[in-house]
């Protein structure tokens, strides 16, 4: 959210948090015990690198639901860790979208081409920034930003 318009279009605690409040405390409890997991001992903090299969793992606890297992071997009520694992792809998804958004605001346009160019120069000059713009796709994708 990137503007005092978008910010108030958007009424997280009227439109989120009042519609689930129950289900937000239940998946936060649930990110609080796996921090307890992967963390033991720091201060809450999601380490995005130690668990990263999230739409794997969400299919996986969606089956296991769908199959009658209402809780996961650990206890935990399977839905906790469908709606955390969904909220968790979304939000990488996101962060990357919102990454790859700046890349396309930053990045040069047709309008930046130095004019005169041949047509042979053209090519080479838009190759040039594909390469580019891949290569920043890639390490996005990677998560090496």
């Amino acid at each position: 959210m990137s503007t005092d318009e978008e910010r108030k279009a958007t009424p997280i605690f009227t439109a989120f948090v009042k519609y689930f409040p129950r289900a937000i405390a239940s998946v936060t409890r649930l990110s609080v015990k796996a921090n307890e997991q992967h963390n033991n001992g720091e201060e809450v903090y999601w380490a995005k690198e130690k668990s990263p299969n999230h739409l794997d793992s969400l299919m996986r606890h969606l089956t296991d639901l769908a199959m009658g297992k209402e809780y996961d071997e650990d206890g935990v009520l399977s839905l906790q860790k469908i709606a955390w694992r969904g909220m968790a792809a979304l939000e990488i998804y996101l962060e990357k979208e919102g990454k790859r958004n700046f890349l396309k605001e930053t990045s040069p346009t047709f309008y930046d081409v130095p004019k005169p160019m041949s047509a042979e120069e053209l090519e080479k000059y838009a190759d040039s920034l594909d390469s580019k713009q891949n290569q920043a796709l890639a390490q996005i994708d990677n998560n090496e930003y």
